[in-house]
């Protein structure tokens, strides 16, 4: 499933980043090649099984078998988070930083692969947040009107 090409280069970059326990940055792809890259890996009823498997394939490799990802029980996720074809997985193992378990959720939405905050666990800043946030809410915005719209 994670073909030798510009979608597989994103899968791999995925997990390389997963595998040492961060968020990945796919800034360095366009926004066309991750939205079909992750089109390609999902269906409308969430992630693609055997590309779910392949990409937990690379992160143990990538973590030298130190870090896996597995299903997470989707109560285990605040609200705002939730929607229709969202995979909802945990990291588990060791990290640089000692985290042993991040929750996170994979999805068609702009950064694809998002941590999701543990209640009471501080934040790096409550203006990243709520400028992430809005930066994706806008990003979703144009992105609906363009296919609405494209002239």
């Amino acid at each position: 499933m994670m073909a030798d090409n510009v979608y597989g280069a994103i899968y791999k970059k995925a997990a390389r980043d997963l595998a040492q326990f961060r968020e990945p940055d796919l800034s360095r792809f366009s926004d066309e090649d991750i939205d079909v890259a992750m089109s390609r890996a999902f269906t409308a009823s969430g992630a693609r099984p055997a590309w779910l498997a392949e990409l937990r394939r690379h992160i143990e490799e990538f973590s030298d078998g130190n870090v896996t990802l597995d299903d997470a029980d989707r109560e285990r996720f605040p609200a705002h988070v939730k929607g229709l074809g969202v995979s909802y997985q945990r990291l588990r193992g060791e990290s640089d930083s000692g985290e042993s378990e991040q929750l996170l959720t994979i999805g068609q939405f702009e950064r694809p692969f998002r941590f999701v905050r543990r209640a009471g666990r501080p934040s790096r800043s409550l203006h990243t947040a709520i400028e992430r946030s809005l930066r994706d809410v806008i990003a979703e915005t144009l992105r609906q009107a363009r296919e609405r719209d494209p002239g």
